[in-house]
């Protein structure tokens, strides 16, 4: 399992990638690769996709996507949303480059 930061609620905790994750990668607007894990393995790669190259479309990776709303930036805090994908509800923690899918 990969370990990524988690400051969201202590500094010292992270988030786990599971080894039997789905990942898919996408080439963000300034060429940056980005990649999508989805932590529960349950998500149709289509519907992975889909999520991706929405996210590149609307330009959430990379600093900008990351700067608070007081204008500083916090490059190693993720942003946590929430999602739906069919009737399933997931978390979405979305980092510079990469974002993650967790059962809700």
């Amino acid at each position: 399992m990969a370990n990524i930061n988690n400051s969201e609620n202590d500094a010292n905790a992270t988030l786990e990638i599971s080894e039997n994750a789905t990942k898919i990668s996408s080439i963000t607007h300034n060429n940056k690769t980005c990649e999508l894990f989805d932590n529960t393995a349950s998500i149709p790669v289509s519907e992975l996709t889909e999520l991706l190259n929405q996210l590149v479309q609307d330009r959430h990776f990379g600093i900008n996507a990351l700067s608070s709303s007081d204008g500083i930036i916090l490059i190693n805090k993720p942003k946590l949303s929430h999602i739906q994908i069919n009737n399933d509800l997931y978390r979405l923690y979305l980092y510079r480059y990469h974002a993650i899918i967790e059962h809700f």
